[in-house]
C-alpha cells in the first residue's frame, strides 16, 4: 500500500471495525444565529454554548456541534464560543491537537 501512512504498512495487528453507528439524539445548541457585520458586510454563523462545570470532553462536544452546523450550512463560516459559568476554576481546554489536524474555539471564563 504505497499510500499508507508510515508505520501502517506492516502492522503487527489489523482489526476491521464495525462502521455502522446508530445515532439517535436530540442535540441543540444553546445559541446559534446568522450575523452580518455592519461595517464589513461579513456574514457568519455565531454558535455559543454555556457550560457550568469543567467537562473533560468539551472540545470533542464543541467539534461535534461544529460539524453538525457545517453539515447544515456548508457554505457559511462558523465562529464558536464557550462561556464558562462554573464556580470552580476553569480547567477545560479550548482546542484539540491531533497529529494531522487542529481544532479550536474561543473560551471565556465569566469570572475573568
Amino acid at each position: 500500500m504505497p499510500w499508507a501512512t508510515p508505520g501502517v504498512c506492516h502492522p503487527e495487528h489489523l482489526e476491521l471495525l464495525e462502521t455502522e453507528e446508530q445515532r439517535i439524539e436530540d442535540r441543540r445548541a444553546d445559541f446559534l444565529a446568522r450575523v452580518r457585520q455592519r461595517a464589513s458586510g461579513e456574514s457568519f454563523l455565531l454558535h455559543i454554548e454555556l457550560q457550568n462545570d469543567n467537562h473533560p470532553q468539551m472540545p470533542l462536544r464543541m467539534l461535534r456541534y461544529y460539524t453538525d452546523i457545517q453539515l447544515q450550512w456548508p457554505k457559511e463560516p462558523v465562529r464558536q464560543y464557550l462561556v464558562y459559568t462554573g464556580k470552580r476554576p476553569l480547567a477545560m481546554s479550548d482546542h484539540i491537537d491531533h497529529p494531522d489536524w487542529r481544532y479550536c474555539y474561543t473560551l471565556f471564563d465569566i469570572r475573568s
